[in-house]
């Protein structure tokens, strides 16, 4: 499993945007003999496949049809060399990724070729019920399926960050919960006064503390986001992009 996301990411210091899963793939050029690229897209491809299964339910998909949509898909795509093509022309893995399930839905699901569920690559367990019962827990949601990935796609970027961030405050989760809180929400001094007594630091202290968290998980997000893109400019075109689904 590729972990060279981030030089720092986990260790409490800034993360520096260095060598990405993506930008490891397109180095590699269609090199299907590259284990680096070939473990950087497996380890896209499985911290991804929710919102491409979301995908193929909105586009109406049945939940086993679904299943093997995607699952087919993911070995399809790392078995072939397709990588050849520049690098601007492949863009962000997050358009890349949803282009190319659209073309296979076309050329093999529909022609009844993508039977077998991961084939040789079962590199994401989508058995059982998780998939679905992830997929029928959401509320209703009028948006196009397109407009449905994009949303789930950016969900996985902040839920990675924040589980990245709670894993930094392990041994300490309680004042993990009131920094999380702290930072989400408006609060007046005498929330500062409480938490800061409980934990036995001054409102000052705890003020920096929480700008700390704040930042943290920001440059987190970054690191996250780095991993589905090639250079830094696109980390900040997709945080735009986050900002303008969610506000």
């Amino acid at each position: 499993m590729a972990q060279d996301h981030s030089r720092s990411v986990g260790s409490g210091q800034s993360p520096v945007f260095a060598t990405t899963h993506w930008s490891v793939v397109l180095a590699a050029g269609g090199d299907s003999q590259s284990p680096r690229a070939s473990a950087a897209l497996e380890e896209l491809c499985r911290t991804y496949w929710y919102p491409l299964y979301a995908f193929a339910r909105r586009e109406g998909y049945r939940e086993e049809e679904a299943k093997d949509l995607t699952q087919g898909f993911f070995a399809h795509l790392l078995s072939r060399d397709d990588f050849r093509r520049p690098k601007k022309e492949l863009g962000k893995f997050r358009a890349f990724l949803l282009t190319s399930f659209k073309h296979y839905t076309i050329s093999e699901w529909r022609k009844g070729k993508a039977g077998i569920r991961g084939g040789q690559h079962e590199i994401i367990s989508l058995d059982g019920l998780e998939a679905e019962e992830r997929y029928r827990r959401e509320p209703a949601d009028p948006r196009t399926p397109e407009r449905l990935y994009e949303r789930k796609w950016m969900m996985e970027f902040l839920t990675q960050a924040e589980r990245l961030h709670c894993a930094e405050y392990s041994s300490e989760p309680l004042l993990y919960e009131q920094l999380k809180e702290l930072q989400i929400r408006d609060s007046q001094n005498s929330s500062y006064s409480e938490v800061a007594e409980r934990f036995g630091l001054t409102i000052t202290a705890l003020k920096t503390r929480v700008k700390r968290f704040r930042d943290r998980y920001q440059e987190l997000l970054r690191a996250v986001i780095g991993q589905t893109v090639a250079t830094g400019q696109d980390v900040d075109d997709e945080l735009r992009h986050l900002l303008k689904l969610f506000g």
